[in-house]
């Protein structure tokens, strides 16, 4: 994937496991990041993919247009 006028997107992604009666904080708190991060500067966007042989286990994947945009967050 490419932007235009710019180059290569950045994909940055953190994998964490939660504890099964944690699991509504832990969503709310990875809804809080994603929304804070979807506003950042040069965040293209964010998904969070759940491990189908570990349900809790998830990764957080977001795009980002160039690397300083990524370590700005």
């Amino acid at each position: 994937m490419r932007v235009a006028g710019a180059g290569s997107v950045v994909t940055a992604s953190l994998r964490f496991r939660v504890q099964p009666h944690s699991l509504a904080e832990a969503m709310s708190a990875v809804d809080a990041i994603a929304d804070r991060m979807r506003r950042a500067p040069g965040c293209i966007r964010s998904h969070l993919h759940g491990d189908v042989d570990d349900p809790n286990a998830f990764t957080l994947v977001s795009e980002w247009a160039d690397a300083e945009a990524t370590e700005a967050f």
